[in-house]
Order: structure tokens, then sequence, then C-alpha cells
């Protein structure tokens, strides 16, 4: 497991009583809104504090105009409800321009390539 520190982005799951606290938060503030947040929602929290036997805090940022902080979270990967894990990291899709195709499925490279030799002629 990697270790958690402050400012780390990691992923909240919902638990029961994080969809209430969330609820409740929304219904005792103007202006509050957003959409609703259900057990097993994911949202993207900072972690604010690491205590000393593992557990974090930190704010979680909801589908909406609004945070939620939670205390005390253990890290399980398998996205347990109310626990938070590290997000899975998509693999970057880098594109090299000189590789990219037009319509005719010819590269950008062998274009030009095409292009400079018809001009050297």
């Amino acid at each position: 497991m990697t270790n958690p520190s402050i400012g780390r982005i990691v992923v909240y799951t919902f638990d029961g009583q994080g969809v209430k606290d969330v609820a409740e938060q929304r219904a005792n503030r103007v202006g509050f809104k957003g959409n609703v947040e259900v057990v097993g929602s994911q949202r993207p929290m900072i972690i604010t504090q690491v205590w000393e036997n593992g557990t974090v805090s930190g704010q979680v940022f909801l589908d909406g105009n609004d945070i939620f902080w939670v205390s005390s979270k253990d890290q399980k990967d398998d996205g347990t409800h109310g626990t938070f894990k590290f997000p899975v990291k998509s693999p970057d899709v880098v594109t090299n321009p000189a590789n990219t195709t037009d319509q005719t499925g010819e590269t950008r490279a062998s274009f030009l390539s095409r292009q400079i030799a018809q001009k050297n002629k």
C-alpha cells in the first residue's frame, strides 16, 4: 500500500453515515447544493491530516458547490464504504504530432517528408 501524506489526492468511498451527514449539511446551510450522494459514491479527497495509527482526515470534494470533512478514515484498496484509497493511474496518452494521421491515413511525418522531397527536386 502507498503511504498517505498531507496534500495527496485520494478517493473516498461514502458509507451510510457520510451520506446522511452530507444530506444534513446541505439541508442546514443556505446555498449548498449538489447531486445526492449514495452509499458507495466515490469522490476525490485531499488529505489534511495523517494520524500516528495510519488513519487520515481530509476534505472530500462533492459533486456540488460544497465540500465535506471526514476524520480518522482507514485506507482500503477494495473501496470499502467509509474508507479511502489511492486512485488507479490511467495510462498516459502521449500523442506524438509526427505520428498523427490525416483522413487518408498518412502520418504527419510522412506528409512533411514527401513535401520536402518534392521541393528539393
